[in-house]
């Protein structure tokens, strides 16, 4: 038999024909069969289903979806879900069929669970099930090529709390274009390019909890433009140019919570140390203080923990490879400089993540060790090098609330597909599995949606740009309650 699905407009006119033939058949005596080999109807059905490979699939619903079913008719019958059990009208009362022998065992996710206790069931003991998971572990499938965007390196991502905007990038040509991802649909659907930024690579974007701001990059010389992006009205609305930093690129972004501040970047002649703040509910900029911050600096890393910004490393030109950085305060417009005594040698392209009270550093361009830095203290603590990943740079990394997580990059002169997983708590790395894992790639996105980690796009072996990528996840455990049947 073959499967097959109707629109309204189809399941309207198979009605209408099941039920001219139901008039035929019974004008002339004779049920309906339905079946894959050609027999008649037996003589005294009306309606006379055969199949030796499927089954008949009846109305399925919960109890209190039954309960809810007006004027039930004589003979009425629907499967419940939360008995477990099929229920037919009979004698204008709901009587369950067939019920589970006394013994039967039901995982419920509510520990008291009404229905249960009225089906004549009894709690028992709760039980842990977990998805099999014992670390992270890459998922399939990896994100649809299905409408996905072209391929692209140097774009810029966000998570929206239930989807990932792509937006910018490179592959040959300069890209303008944005798309939003659903994991949970595994689809991707284009948004607007009306005012839109012109097309660019390495811009910096942020969320702001219902807008994405796009601002600055590289489109074959600096750029100091940027628009705000809404979502919910699939619009973009250009940001003003008063008082904004000089165009630049390389350059880092945070959100505080009300803005975004900007900060340091390559201005195409030379690096810079000045940055600025901007409010998308006023449009307006604010330029942020010099006095007391670090030296002008490109491809370094910046965090927000909450009250200040810490920018750290970065390339300052003349073979000058940054091991310190500042604090800067938006209350006071005021920096404190991080000294370089005990830190990790200086780097560049060296992502960074923030735990809730430290900034993790590894990786990058002219480094050998890494290091949590402690605002608190002013100090740095190095990490554990045994099982830890091999040194690189141009990779991406992410948090996931327990573990910081680095996966791909150029290493010793070749693109990676391998990466780990630090857990600070225990100062000990986990290596990322290699099933399911995406294909090695540098210059790409990752983020971390609070369940799921996800890789995309990027540059790969040959240079080839990348328009696929992959799902990383934590082991999950859930509790259910175990009923049985008295």
């Amino acid at each position: 038999m073959s499967q097959f699905s109707l629109s309204r407009a189809g399941l309207r006119l198979c009605t209408s024909l099941a039920l001219l033939m139901f008039c035929a058949a019974a004008a002339f005596g004779q049920g309906v069969a339905i079946n894959d080999n050609g027999a008649l109807p037996d003589p005294s059905a009306m309606l006379d289903v055969q199949s030796v490979t499927k089954g008949l699939l009846i109305p399925r619903m919960t109890s209190a979806q039954r309960l809810a079913i007006a004027s039930p008719a004589e003979g009425l019958t629907v499967y419940d879900i939360d008995t477990h059990s099929q229920w037919t009208r009979i004698q204008g009362a709901w009587t369950q069929l067939a019920p589970l022998p006394a013994g039967s065992l039901i995982f419920r996710s509510n520990r008291n669970d009404a229905l249960m206790s009225n089906a004549g069931f009894s709690f028992m003991w709760p039980q842990v099930m977990t998805n099999g998971q014992t670390s992270l572990a890459w998922q399939l499938p990896a994100p649809t090529l299905t409408n996905a965007p072209a391929a692209r390196k140097g774009h810029v991502a966000v998570w929206t709390g239930t989807h990932m905007i792509v937006w910018g990038g490179v592959d040959g040509i300069y890209h303008g274009d944005g798309f939003s991802y659903s994991p949970s649909t595994d689809t991707w659907t284009a948004i607007s390019s009306v005012n839109a930024p012109s097309p660019r690579e390495e811009a910096v974007a942020v969320w702001t909890g219902s807008q994405m701001i796009v601002w600055g990059g590289d489109d074959g010389g600096p750029l100091g433009t940027g628009a705000v992006y809404t979502p919910a009205t699939n619009t973009w609305t250009p940001m003003s140019n008063v008082d904004a930093p000089s165009a630049r690129f390389r350059h880092t972004a945070v959100w505080t919570g009300s803005r975004m501040i900007v900060w340091g970047g390559d201005q195409g002649a030379n690096n810079t140390n000045t940055g600025a703040s901007y409010d998308p509910l006023t449009d307006t900029w604010t330029p942020l203080a010099t006095a007391g911050g670090p030296t002008p600096r490109a491809m370094h890393t910046a965090v927000w923990t909450g009250t200040h910004m810490i920018v750290w490393g970065g390339f300052s030109g003349f073979f000058t490879i940054n091991d310190d950085g500042g604090m800067y305060n938006p209350a006071t417009d005021s920096w404190t400089l991080i000294p370089d005594t005990g830190a990790p040698q200086g780097r560049y392209e060296c992502p960074a993540v923030w735990t809730g009270s430290k900034m993790i550093v590894w990786g990058g361009i002219g480094n050998s060790n890494a290091g949590l830095f402690d605002p608190a203290t002013m100090s740095w603590t190095f990490m554990s090098l045994t099982g830890a990943p091999a040194t690189r740079q141009q990779h991406s990394v992410f948090w996931t609330g327990s573990e910081f997580v680095v996966f791909g990059g150029t290493v010793s002169g070749s693109i990676s597909a391998t990466g780990g997983a630090y857990n600070p708590t225990t100062n000990s790395w986990t290596t990322l599995p290699a099933l399911n894992a995406p294909a090695a790639r540098r210059y790409y996105t990752a983020l971390w949606t609070g369940t799921t980690g996800i890789v995309w796009g990027g540059e790969g072996l040959g240079n080839v740009k990348l328009q696929d990528g992959g799902k990383l996840t934590l082991p999950v455990s859930n509790t259910y309650y175990v009923y049985q049947k008295n």
